[in-house]
């Protein structure tokens, strides 16, 4: 898949420790967008952060984890996000959750060279 230039990029902001079931969000929102075959998933886990609780989340010494922020980077078309949305906006409630206009550089898929999107 070729992602055209204009594309969309969802950007969701998750606490490690929550949980679709025994899985972790995260892990259950990744999977999701790979079944719907979005373009890719990026998770990105945090040092430091706070959301609408005021409480702080931070990695604890070297190594250890605590309930530290991870965010989930999403660039796809516009339809597929509003697909995963309907998938997994369960998922997702009471998170951070942001959408915005992006253009595509270059896209890798499986290739030797880059793909540049579609003007």
């Amino acid at each position: 898949m070729t992602l055209p230039r204009n594309a969309e990029r969802l950007t969701i902001y998750l606490e490690q420790t929550e949980r679709h079931g025994r899985i972790p969000e995260f892990v259950e929102i990744v999977g999701r967008a790979r079944r719907l075959g979005l373009a890719g998933a990026t998770v990105v886990p945090g040092v430091e952060g706070f959301g609408g609780s005021a409480r702080v989340h931070r990695r604890r010494g070297l190594g250890v984890k605590a309930d530290v922020p991870v965010v989930i980077m999403i660039v796809d078309t516009s339809d597929h996000i509003d697909r995963l949305l309907f998938e997994a906006g369960h998922l997702i409630w009471g998170s951070a959750v942001v959408r915005q206009p992006v253009e595509v550089i270059v896209h890798r898929h499986g290739r030797t060279g880059p793909e540049v999107g579609d003007p």
